[in-house]
C-alpha cells in the first residue's frame, strides 16, 4: 500500500513482477517434485473425481451462497469461477494425513496433482467465463 502511493509505483511494479513469476515456477516446481506420476498413471480415477469435485462441487456451492445473499446470477456465476480450485492450506492437510496412515500414498499425489491442475485451469475458466458470460448472460436474459 504504501509503494502505490509513491510517485513511482508502476516503475517498483515492473521490478517486482519478475521476482513474482520467479517465485510461481519454484511453486510448482516444488510441488510437481512432490507428485508419484506412477501413481498418477496407476489410479487416473482418484485424480479425475477430486478435480470433478472441487471444480464443479465448489462451483456449485460458492455460485448458491452467492445467490442467496441475492446477488445477480452473473456475479454468482463468476465469484463461483473464481473460486474453483484448491487451497495451498490442503497440502498440508493431505501431508498430515499421509503422516498418520489415514490416506495412501496414491490419495497424496492425486491431491497434489489436482491442486496443481485446477490452480492451471482456474485462470483458464476465470478468463473464458469472463469474456463468454456477458454474450450468454444478454442472450439468456440473465440477472
Amino acid at each position: 500500500m504504501i509503494v502505490s502511493a509513491l510517485p513511482f509505483a508502476h516503475r517498483a511494479l515492473d521490478q517486482m513482477l519478475p521476482l513474482r513469476d520467479a517465485f510461481v515456477a519454484i511453486f510448482f516446481v516444488t510441488v510437481g517434485v512432490l507428485i508419484n506420476p506412477l501413481n498418477i498413471l496407476a489410479y487416473p480415477h482418484v485424480l479425475l473425481a477430486i478435480l470433478l469435485l472441487v471444480i464443479v462441487g465448489k462451483f456449485i456451492v460458492w455460485t448458491g451462497i452467492v445467490k442467496l445473499f441475492r446477488y445477480p446470477l452473473t456475479t454468482a456465476i463468476l465469484v463461483g469461477v473464481g473460486l474453483t480450485q484448491i487451497g495451498e492450506f490442503s497440502f498440508i492437510l493431505v501431508h498430515v494425513a499421509r503422516s498418520n496412515g489415514l490416506v495412501r500414498e496414491s490419495f497424496y499425489s492425486a491431491t497434489l496433482a489436482a491442486a496443481l491442475l485446477s490452480i492451471l485451469a482456474n485462470a483458464a475458466l476465470v478468463g473464458g467465463v469472463a469474456k463468454a458470460l456477458p454474450a450468454v448472460s444478454k442472450r439468456l436474459s440473465l440477472k
